[in-house]
């Protein structure tokens, strides 16, 4: 599963704030018996939206976020009942290792 980045978000809400203020501005260079034929309210709601979804993504913290890696627990073929984890390499019981959900040692997710 990837990320959305915030830059990339704001970029395509600013594409479709673009093509609604075009529309509007073509709207608004017809004749008054056209403008009263025709509605463009779609595009001033669009425009409106995307200007609120802007400035809403722009407030929004940056978050520092990692990749979430996830480990297994391999079983010791030189000592029966014994597993080690995949990341660290530290061994814990058989029995101990069906009960945790994260290594107790480097804390990698082993779900």
């Amino acid at each position: 599963m990837g990320y959305i980045r915030k830059e990339d978000v704001i970029r395509r809400c600013e594409a479709v704030k673009h093509l609604a203020e075009m529309r509007i501005e073509e709207w608004r260079g017809h004749t008054t018996e056209y403008k009263e034929q025709v509605s463009c309210q779609e595009a001033f709601d669009r425009e409106r939206e995307m200007r609120d979804m802007i400035m809403f993504l722009y407030d929004l913290p940056d978050e520092d976020v990692k990749e979430n890696i996830h480990g297994k627990w391999i079983w010791n073929l030189g000592r029966e009942y014994e597993c080690y984890c995949s990341n660290c390499k530290t061994s814990v019981s058989e029995k101990a290792s069906r009960k945790m959900r994260f290594c107790p040692y480097c804390g990698i997710d082993m779900r």
